[in-house]
């Protein structure tokens, strides 16, 4: 049997100037891959990558843009009883350290989970 995948309901991104990108997803899952009928959930996710801005833009068409757009995943688990997603811009040596060697972090929030509303980070 296959496993289905999470659904993207909703996601934002915006710019630390120079430094990252950072999206937002709310995403909806089943609770219990095994007995679908439990229903699902929806979860909150922030992905950051390193901000790039190349002097001359690259065709976005080529294979080589693809495949510098499509960066392995780091996941953290993030969150637990008063801990949220702290913003990227404080984010560990750690992180920083995955994120100068090619990775894109998904901070996943175990906190925001089924919360009846997400309030997103605006600029």
């Amino acid at each position: 049997m296959a496993i289905p995948a999470a659904k993207i309901l909703e996601q934002r991104s915006y710019l630390i100037p120079g430094k990252l990108t950072v999206t937002e997803y709310l995403f909806e899952s089943l609770r219990d891959y095994s007995n679908p009928s439990t229903g699902t959930l929806r979860l909150f996710a922030r992905g950051v990558r390193k901000h790039e801005a190349p002097v001359e833009p690259e065709d976005e068409s080529s294979e080589d843009s693809k495949k510098k757009q499509q960066l392995p995943w780091l996941c953290y688990l993030q969150g637990g009883p008063g801990m949220e997603i702290r913003p990227p811009q404080v984010s560990s040596p750690l992180a920083r350290s995955f994120l100068d060697k090619g990775y894109q972090m998904l901070y996943l929030d175990q906190v925001r989970r089924d919360s009846p509303q997400i309030t997103w980070h605006t600029q």
